[in-house]
């Protein structure tokens, strides 16, 4: 599920306009989520296979910008995303970032990746020419 909104911010003349994304929907882990840290001499395990619940989680992002002299657009994101996952892995220790957990021990993995982009710039050479006939 996706909301996708369009609001102009103040008045549209003289090519310019303001903009307001937002962005809505459901994260899953998904099928392809091994992890291992440190990539050499920790134990690589999968967060997403039958020993981890994973819930969905709702994620969301905001753009929000202004384009001005019909090719300029100066935008700002905000994009957080956060899952948690729990597992007790039976017949395994798990060595991650220098620390050993024990086989059966209670685990809670988290991973989080936000983006922020302030400000991002824009310039677009595209112009529209009118008044062109066929020879």
């Amino acid at each position: 599920m996706f909301y996708y909104l369009f609001f102009p911010l103040g008045p549209v003349s003289g090519g310019s306009q303001g903009l307001l994304d937002l962005e809505s929907g459901v994260v899953f882990a998904g099928p392809y989520n091994e992890i291992r840290v440190p990539g050499k001499g920790g134990t690589t395990f999968n967060a997403a296979d039958d020993n981890f619940t994973n819930s969905a989680n709702w994620f969301y992002r905001i753009r929000a910008g202004y384009t001005f002299a019909d090719r300029h657009t100066v935008s700002v994101l905000f994009a957080p995303l956060k899952t948690n996952s729990q597992a007790s892995i039976p017949g395994q220790d798990i060595q991650f970032n220098g620390t050993n957990f024990t086989a059966g021990r209670a685990l809670n993995a988290h991973y989080k990746f936000n983006s922020y982009r302030l400000p991002t710039a824009t310039i677009s050479s595209v112009r529209t020419i009118s008044g062109l006939e066929p020879v």
